[in-house]
């Protein structure tokens, strides 16, 4: 079991795992986006993200190769939902948008598209998460926004660290 990690070591181990999603300009895409109260899509999914990695880490058998992108790209359906031009259906397609988007755009793994399908189960009820990485996302998607909505924002810390490091690599 690893030991817990600070707010810089957080960032640092997520840059580190997923750079490269990161620092692709269509994920910045998300920060267009309204979520949850005054939540871009972009704030959530970080939010969410650092939530399944501080409690992923310290988990037996958690693959975070898998986790921290089907977090990260969970909810990459790149439209904003409160329009009333958005796709219909949006609590039961967007797992699906989101899906196709990540494909598209990043290599991730087979689990880690499994993962963003099921993060709203039961929603459509027959997607139902399957390992401890979906489930993770799963819990932590529905953690996150309860806060957001509710609570305020979580792990700004931890957001501050991270967007130092993705500006000092946009930098190089």
């Amino acid at each position: 079991m690893q030991k817990k990690l600070d707010s810089k070591s957080l960032a640092q181990t997520l840059f580190d795992q997923c750079g490269s999603i990161l620092l692709h300009p269509a994920f910045d895409k998300m920060k267009s986006y309204c979520q949850h109260g005054d939540f871009t899509t972009y704030d959530h999914v970080l939010a969410v993200t650092f939530y399944c990695l501080k409690h992923g880490q310290r988990k037996k058998g958690v693959d975070l190769d898998v986790l921290l992108p089907a977090a990260l790209l969970h909810d990459y359906f790149l439209y904003d939902w409160h329009d009333e031009h958005h796709p219909e259906h949006h609590a039961t397609q967007h797992a699906y948008y989101a899906s196709i988007n990540a494909l598209r755009e990043f290599d991730i793994p087979h689990d880690a598209v499994r993962a963003i399908l099921t993060h709203m189960y039961p929603l459509p009820f027959h997607r139902v998460p399957k390992g401890k990485e979906a489930w993770m996302l799963w819990h932590y998607d529905k953690v996150s926004a309860f806060r957001e909505t509710f609570g305020g924002h979580p792990f700004t810390k931890e957001r501050k660290e991270l967007e130092e490091l993705i500006q000092k690599a946009r930098q190089k």
